[in-house]
């Protein structure tokens, strides 16, 4: 018989973006506002880590 299960999709995206700042806070802190401001938009080719896990219902 079969049961019914709820999967969770979890998908990782990273990319690396190199900026001059004066400390790392700055460089977060620039990349961030790059990010916000839609500079760096990640897609599929981003994509690191998926994982399936399953539950049941």
């Amino acid at each position: 018989m079969e049961k019914e299960y709820i999967v969770t999709i979890t998908e990782v995206l990273q990319r690396k973006v190199t900026v001059k700042a004066e400390s790392k806070g700055d460089a977060e802190y620039i990349v961030e506002k790059q990010y916000y401001n839609q500079e760096h938009i990640l897609n599929e080719s981003d994509l690191t880590v998926q994982s399936f896990k399953a539950k049941a219902a």
